[in-house]
Formats: structure tokens, sequence, C-alpha cells
């Protein structure tokens, strides 16, 4: 609950209106004026003498010597107004609990009123005691007295009404009641009655009802001039603004805010300031504000951690990072001031920093600060676990194991060392994939394919690569097939991985397969790939054609939802032609979480052949474009379904584009935990304008089954 400026003031108002109030109603407290006994045997008084002389001694303030008297009468009386006079003398005495005790056994037991001046001190308590539990943070019970006080306030007495009423919508403000809060205050908003620290606590319970466009509306309304609207209100307004998103507005009255230096808001204008500048794109502007809330108040950093932590959550990784840069650097500079405050020390949110890039898919730069965290002597045990489970995470097992050397010396049994040994025990030592696919075209001609590819750890950072595969192709009666074998060597490191193999699957000779990615940052990175082959046609394949193709492709994720690819491709024949071209993707993920996936893209291809060559297809260009959608569904423990489809167009120059869509349906089951059998299904369409085909006829169709298996 934010506190509001003005508050305080109204309890040191209610002070001093409850003295002012007193002294009224002594004058409204008016008994019998009858002549006083000349002697004050009270034993010998009557009722009404009692009643009288009472009176005249609470008047005095010599209330242990006037509230006996006045309990007798009204006791013995049962009077309405002996009642009354008893109770504003109570009043008077300061001894509220027994008006009140008073007023509830008269309520109980008679119907009559008592009189106005006896429910105006009535009031007066209930108001005095919903007061001190305001300043006790007992809102709600001080929502109740408040409730009290307005059925007490006479007709007419608007000022009363209003004091109660703004009371009582301060208490269920404070207490977080915002629904209630709307409702007491409407009417007076409505009528234009309503003060203007009532109309604060209006705009807060909207912004806390989340109703922010009403409480834009009736803000901007309420106040043309907002030099006078207390701090609080105007903040409301700035937050409502900022749940819209509507940042410009936001920055403009949290400038002011900061401008008037509110003592009782203190830091907290420059973090919202601060984050509606990230927002905009003032990243600079941003961080000086958030920068500024730290001066002021060093044990706020943890709000500025809560923002960084909403920020990654939701995907805007750098702006997060920006942020949690600032809590891990500028600790020495705030080191005196925060232990005073409070405050945490840096490691805590280097912590929580490394924590959430290992959560949110970022384990090289979890593993960069988990090992500056291990400089700090208290936080090592986690420092060590956290860099044992990110190395685990990018396949470097040689960091996880000297990660969890370390860790030996320092564990202490803790929930995280247990974790990552758990991990290190689970890892995968190596990896089988073995397929096989049915490809036929719109021409009839076959492609069969298939293979086997493993993986097996060596140790440390290397593992051993090892496959079989074959093919077959059946085209214009010109059959050929080939089976070859292959071996190599895979590198796994926090920067690298790298794949290295020699395979015989080739007319003549050796091949080879080189790849590798560098990671700048795990959200980028960039890949290389190169291939020493023959090529796949009969005719090439029986005139022993060999090619060589080299790819580089740059790849850029921008948060958890869109990735970019852009690729270079250049190929040389061993006939002497050569052939270049470059590629793109655009990729945006709509919907992601653990059982469903919904991505679509955009994409194109462009291929070029110096000349034409017999022995493979070389038209002078191809070109391939258009848009695709995949969807994927998670059964737990059973399986899943994955779907593509793409209508793309293409075309080889000189001919006319086509229409080239297709679609895929792939069904996958999870056989035991690390085996999973996957079967695919594909068709393809063309339209063939250049025969003049406008209608969609079969363009491919596929058939694979691929069974994976981890151990």
């Amino acid at each position: 609950m934010k506190t509001r400026k003005g508050h305080n003031t109204r309890l040191g108002m209610f002070s001093l209106t409850a003295a002012v109030l007193a002294t009224v109603l002594q004058t409204y407290c008016t008994p019998v004026e009858a002549a006083l006994p000349a002697a004050q045997n009270v034993a010998v008084m009557t009722v009404t003498e009692k009643h009288d002389w009472g009176i005249a001694l609470g008047r005095e303030a010599k209330y242990d010597q006037a509230l006996p008297l006045l309990e007798q009468a009204a006791n013995i009386t049962q009077h309405p107004k002996y009642v009354s006079d008893y109770i504003t003398v109570l009043r008077w005495a300061g001894r509220n609990d027994l008006a009140l005790s008073v007023f509830q056994k008269w309520q109980a037991t008679h119907t009559e009123p008592l009189s106005s001046y006896a429910q105006k001190a009535l009031g007066d308590i209930y108001v005095a005691r919903g007061n001190a539990n305001v300043a006790s943070g007992m809102y709600v019970k001080a929502a109740e007295d408040y409730d009290k006080a307005a059925k007490l306030v006479p007709s007419g007495d608007k000022a009363g009404e209003l004091r109660v009423v703004q009371n009582r919508a301060t208490a269920f403000v404070r207490a977080g009641e915002f629904a209630e809060t709307r409702d007491v205050l409407y009417p007076y908003i409505q009528n234009g009655t309503a003060t203007i620290n009532m109309q604060s606590d209006y705009i807060t319970a909207l912004q806390g009802t989340t109703n922010w466009q009403r409480a834009t509306t009736e803000g901007e309304r309420l106040w043309p001039d907002k030099s006078k609207v207390p701090a609080y209100g105007l903040q409301a307004l700035a937050d409502s603004y900022m749940r819209l998103k509507k940042y410009k507005p936001a920055i403009a009255y949290h400038t002011e805010l900061i401008n008037r230096k509110d003592k009782e808001l203190k830091y907290r204008p420059f973090l919202s300031r601060g984050y509606a500048y990230l927002m905009t794109g003032e990243i600079k502007e941003g961080i000086a504000d958030y920068k500024a809330a730290i001066e002021e108040r060093p044990a706020c950093r943890f709000l500025v951690c809560e923002d960084a932590k909403g920020l990654m959550a939701r995907g805007r990784y750098h702006l997060a990072k920006r942020l949690f840069s600032l809590l891990t650097s500028y600790d020495t500079m705030v080191q005196t001031k925060d232990q005073a405050a409070g405050g945490s020390d840096a490691s805590v949110y280097r912590q929580q920093y490394a924590y959430d890039l290992k959560v949110y898919g970022m384990p090289r730069e979890a593993y960069r600060e988990y090992k500056k965290l291990a400089e700090d002597t208290q936080f090592k045990e986690t420092a060590y676990a956290g860099m044992a489970q990110t190395a685990l995470d990018f396949g470097d097992y040689q960091e996880a194991r000297d990660a969890l050397k370390q860790l030996n010396k320092y564990d202490t049994g803790s929930k995280e060392a247990e974790v990552a040994r758990k991990a290190w025990d689970n890892r995968w030592h190596g990896s089988l994939v073995a397929q096989t696919s049915l490809f036929e075209n719109y021409q009839n001609k076959d492609y069969r394919d298939g293979g086997i590819e493993m993986e097996n750890e060596l140790g440390g950072s290397w593992r051993l690569l090892s496959g079989w595969d074959y093919r077959k192709r059946d085209q214009d009666n010109a059959d050929y097939s080939d089976t070859g074998f292959s071996a190599g060597l895979r590198y796994v490191g926090r920067n690298f991985d790298v794949r290295l193999s020699a395979n015989t699957t080739m007319p003549s000779g050796l091949g080879y397969t080189f790849s590798g990615s560098y990671y700048f940052q795990d959200f980028t990175w960039l890949n290389y790939a190169e291939q020493r082959s023959g090529v796949d046609n009969p005719a090439g394949y029986s005139a022993d054609v060999l090619h060589t193709s080299r790819e580089l492709t740059l790849h850029r994720q921008i948060g958890p939802k869109d990735l970019y690819s852009i690729g270079y491709l250049w190929d040389h024949y061993s006939d002497s032609n050569k052939a270049h071209g470059f590629n793109w993707r655009f990729s945006h993920m709509s919907v992601r979480n653990n059982l469903k996936q919904v991505e679509w893209y955009l994409f194109q291809r462009h291929y070029s052949w110096d000349k034409e060559s017999p022995y493979y297809d070389s038209p002078s260009s191809r070109i391939a474009y258009g848009p695709g959608l995949r969807q994927w569904w998670d059964m737990p423990r059973k399986g899943y379904w994955e779907w593509i489809v793409e209508p793309s167009f293409g075309y080889d120059e000189p001919d006319n584009t086509d229409f080239t869509p297709y679609t895929r349906l792939e069904r996958g089951w999870y056989l035991a935990p690390g085996r999973t059998l996957a079967v695919g299904f594909e068709y393809g369409w063309r339209s063939d304008r250049t025969n003049d085909t406008r209608r969609l006829g079969r363009g491919y169709h596929q058939f694979d089954v691929r069974y994976n298996w981890n151990w």
C-alpha cells in the first residue's frame, strides 16, 4: 500500500476537530436550567437534582464526581435525554469505551433515538477509534468504525458527512479494498461535493481495481489543474497511464512528482519514470532514473531487481540485463549507505541474475555470471553448483567436471549442490539417430535415403562421431545406389561447437563434412558448414562429378519469440562450374508453453549457377519464397504432434513463377526416457504455369521414420 501525503495531517486535524466538537457539545448539552441545591447532600437529592449536579461537575471537568451521578440518573430513568447527557460527559472525560458500551446497551433495549448531540459525540468516538486503527494499520477495523460513525451523522451536517466518508474511504484504500472505496466515493464524485483528497482516493481505487482507462479519464476531468492534487493521487493517475502502456503522459506526471520533491514518495517516481523511459526506448534516461532512485534509497534495489525479473520474464532480455548490470556494479558505490539501510549485497543480485539467465535459456551468459559470483567467498557453493549445471546445459562436460571438483570443497549439502550432482549423474553419454525416407517427385523420380548416426562421450569436451548411410536414386532408367561410412570428432565448448567427419559416400575417394558454430552470446551465433561430396544425380554420379559446398549463416534471436537468420552459400564443382546464393528467414513464436507451440515464418532462397551442366540441375537461378506456419502439441508421457503448412512460391529461370505449397504432419511417441519414435508424411503441390497448367497438381510426396535414443 502506498503512503499518501496528507493522511497523517488528517489524523492531526481530526484530533483538533474532536476537541472543538467537545466544546460545541458542551454548549448543546443543556439539561434543565434549574437552580442547584444549596447543599450538595447527594443522599437527599432527587434524580433530576443528581443529573443537574452531575452536568455542573462535568462542565468543571470533575468527572470522577460527575459520572456516578449521571450514571444513576440514566439507569433509574432510562430517559433518552439523561442517557444522552451521560454519554456526552463520558466523551468529555475520554471514557470512550464506556460511552460505546452504554450506547450499545441502549440500542439493545430501546428503539428511541438519543439526542443529536449524543449521536455526534458517539460519531466522534468512532472516528477517533477509526483514526487510531488507521495509525496502527488495522484498516478493516477502521472501516467498520467509520461505517458506524456515518450512521450517527445528524441529517444536514454535510461537513460531518464528508469528514466521515473521507476517513472511511481512506481506511478502505489502505486495506486494499479498492472496490469498496470506489463505491463509497462514487456518489460524491458524481455530485461534485468530493474533496480533493476524496478524489485522490477515488482515482487510487480505480487504479487498484484495474479500471485504468476510467482512472485516466476521471483524473483528467477532475483535475484540469494538477498543481494542488495530493502526490498519492497524481501517482495513481501516472500509474494508470503506465498500466495502459501510455508512457509519455506517465513520464510527464512522474516528472512533476519528482520536481515537487515530495518526502512521502521519495524515490518511487524515479523508479516508475525509469521503467517508462525503458519502454519508450530511452534507455540512457531510464537507467539514470533507476540510479537516482538507488542513490535516494539504496535499499530500494530490491524493487529494481523485481523490475529486472519482470522484464526477463516478458522476454525483454536486453533491458533486464541493463538493470541487473546496474545492480551488480553499483554496490561498491552505495555499500556503506546500503548496510545502514538494511539493503542487500551485490552478490545476491548477481545470483538472481545468473539464475534468471539459466531459466530463460541463456546458459553461457549464466555461466559467466556464476563464475563472477564465485569470487565472493559466501557464494562459492551456489556459484560452482550453477557453473556445473549451466556447463551441462551447453554441453561442455569438461567445464562441468571442473566446477564439480570445486564444489566438493565448499559443499554444505545444499539443494543447489544436490541438483548439480544429480544433473551430472543423469547427463547423456551418447545418442543414436536412425532414419529412413521415401521420396517421389512430380516426375515420378524416386529417392530413398537412410542411415544411422551415433555420438559417444570420449571425455571432457570431446565426442566420437560415427555413422552409416545409404541412398538410392531411380531417375529415367539411370539408377544408382551407394552406401558409406563416416567417422569423426565433435568438440563442445562454452563458445564453440565444432564437428569434423570423413565419409566414404562418394564415387571415388573420401568426402568430408565440417560444421562449426561460434556463440557471441546465447542468442547470437555464427554457423559455418562445408561439405565435399558427389553430386546427387545418376548422371553426375556416373561421371564422377564432385562438389564442395560452403555456407555461412548468422543467427540472431530477439527475446524468446523472434529469430532472424541470413546466410550466404557458394559451391565449387569439379566440372569447373560454380554456384552462389543467399537465404534469409524470420520466425515468430506466437505461442510457447509446455503443451503447445505456434510459430509462423517468412523465408527466401536464391541460388545461381555460372553455367548449365548436363550432370545435375543447374538453372541460371532458382528462387523460392513465402510464409509458413508450424504448430506443435505435446501429450505428456505419450508423445507429440507436429504440423507444418507452407504456401510457398518458386521458379527456375526462365520459367514462370509457380505456386508450390506443401504440408507436413508428424507423430512422435515417447517410448521410454531418452527414446522417441517419429513418423512423418509430407505432400507438396505445384501449379506448373510454364506449361499453362494453372491448377494445382502433385508436386511430391514423402514418407519418413526416425528413431532417437539417448543414453
